[in-house]
């Protein structure tokens, strides 16, 4: 479901409906429910520079120890202290989301950024073998 409310490019109702439907079931298909966030034209998840996103998350995971403007480690390894070291990375708003606000990033859109990552990298690997990472033949 969580890929569906990320990543989906379709209304969730018809996006859920041809995921969780009968693929046997010979109904005509599923159309636009006219009511979800997708119909409405609303963005529930920003969209990211994925270059912004490599160096802000290389750099909070593994900071510079010599660079005093990069955020130190995490410790404990908790969401909300992730979301600190991302909120006050320099430059956070143009390197994730190519913009020049300087205002800091609410903790609810850095949990949206975390969200969305975890989401496609489920996603990306949805096709491989749990056992192998290697794509599956089947």
């Amino acid at each position: 479901m969580a890929r569906i409310v990320v990543l989906s490019e379709k209304c969730y109702y018809v996006a859920s409906e041809m995921l969780f439907g009968n693929p046997y079931s010979n109904d005509a298909s599923p159309h636009d429910c006219g009511i979800c966030p997708y119909c409405r034209n609303q963005i529930l998840f920003p969209s990211l520079n994925r270059s912004g996103v490599e160096e802000v998350f290389f750099n909070v995971f593994y900071p510079e120890r010599n660079d005093e403007t990069i955020a130190e480690a995490i410790r404990p390894w908790t969401l909300d202290a992730l979301v600190k070291s991302i909120r006050n990375y320099p430059d956070v708003q143009r390197l994730l989301f190519l913009s020049n606000d300087r205002t800091p990033i609410a903790p609810n859109e850095t949990k949206k950024v975390v969200f969305t990552l975890t989401v496609g990298r489920i996603s990306q690997n949805d096709n491989l073998c749990s056992c192998t990472d290697i794509p599956c033949s089947a």
